[in-house]
């Protein structure tokens, strides 16, 4: 059966990492720090249609050396497919260096 192009959402890994952490830094003073974690989620849109990213950045701590950054993707539309592109690891790696610098700043 083919797949009609309303159906099928593309997105990357990076982009949506990149909205989680344009999130982050604008609500940072909203956000309340909990056992050294900050988890959020939020709803974003791509092509019309609706995705909830739920995010967690926990802070290095005397229990973990290094800080941790890790999302997930949820569709609300169930009739979409949702094709997502790149390396997750990576984008991961990416926005927990930039939230560690923007917070070595903040603190500052």
């Amino acid at each position: 059966m083919k797949e009609f192009e309303y159906n099928r959402l593309r997105a990357d890994y990076l982009q949506l990492a990149l909205m989680t952490i344009s999130y982050f830094i604008l609500n940072f003073e909203d956000m309340i720090l909990h056992k050294g974690r900050y988890a959020f989620d939020l709803t974003v849109s791509m092509e019309g249609k609706q995705l909830l990213l739920s995010a967690v950045y926990q802070m290095p701590s005397s229990q973990h050396k290094d800080s941790k950054f890790y999302f997930q993707v949820k569709k609300e539309d169930v009739d979409l497919k949702l094709i997502i592109d790149g390396n997750y690891d990576v984008a991961c790696s990416y926005v927990k260096d930039i939230i560690d610098e923007y917070l070595r700043r903040v603190k500052k």
